[in-house]
């Protein structure tokens, strides 16, 4: 099912972290789990300027701003891009990717 009359933008945080993928040397977690869920929710919503922007932050000890709200206009490029996003492994640190956004100012805000 998909969402045909939303407006939003759409920030997915992804924990790229190596706690995710512990003991998987193939990474599945990673792969299937992570990158197909962060599929699975751009599927869900008409991707256009005027409509549905999504943003990517990957992060573990650091925060990465790896695809910003504007930068893919339609559905097949934007998967493409989240498909071949990699793991950087590392610490896990939840609190640098809360604090990132609102501070941040890499999002716009919609007008209404």
């Amino acid at each position: 099912m998909t969402c045909q009359q939303a407006a939003a933008d759409i920030l997915l945080v992804l924990d790229q972290s190596t706690s995710i993928v512990h003991d998987q040397p193939n990474y599945d977690n990673w792969y299937v789990s992570i990158l197909g869920f962060a599929k699975s929710i751009v599927m869900s919503f008409p991707i256009d300027p005027s409509l549905t922007q999504v943003g990517v932050i990957k992060f573990n000890q650091s925060v990465d701003k790896v695809i910003l709200l504007n930068t893919y206009s339609d559905r097949d490029s934007l998967l493409s891009a989240i498909g071949n996003l990699t793991i950087d492994g590392g610490d896990t640190n939840l609190n640098a990717a809360h604090s990132l956004v609102p501070r941040s100012g890499w999002y716009r805000r919609r007008r209404l």
